[in-house]
């Protein structure tokens, strides 16, 4: 998370864990309808190698720390009662996010950070073609079509 979190144009950054589903869901959901670079870290256990690697935060959900904000992950209340740790992050806090991700002590899990002003990719790109969206998808589409059998 250090690390994306200090790449420019990387919008939304979260992260959650394999065994709380509506925690990975609703963190998967905020990504995808981001508009931007999203990123997000699923701490995710192998059972046959590594299911033993987060089982002291799946026995104790205290070894995590639900970060809260009305633009971040949405969750229902029973939900976020499961997490007895939790702090109100606002996720445009860059430095916060940082010193987030840093933490050793508990497994921070929500949306670090999200810029919806930052750059994106499409917008960039478009300006520069002097085309329009759909004309760059049919285009791309167009030259994908050669290479299928």
């Amino acid at each position: 998370i250090s690390v994306v979190l200090r790449i420019n144009n990387a919008s939304f950054v979260a992260q959650t864990v394999d065994w709380n589903p509506p925690h990975l869901y609703a963190t998967i959901r905020a990504a995808y309808e981001h508009k931007g670079t999203s990123f997000v870290r699923v701490l995710q256990r192998c059972p046959h190698f590594s299911s033993h690697v987060f089982a002291p935060a799946q026995e104790d959900f205290g070894k995590m720390l639900l970060m809260n904000h009305n633009d971040g992950v949405k969750l229902d209340e029973p939900i976020k009662r499961m997490f007895p740790n939790r702090m109100e992050h606002d996720p445009r806090d860059l430095a916060q996010a940082r010193a987030l991700a840093d933490r050793t002590d508990v497994y921070p899990i929500g949306v670090f950070y999200k810029n919806d002003n930052a750059s994106r990719y499409d917008e960039v790109t478009s300006q520069g073609l002097g085309i329009t969206q759909a004309e760059k998808l049919a285009a791309i589409d167009g030259m994908l079509d050669r290479f299928a059998v």
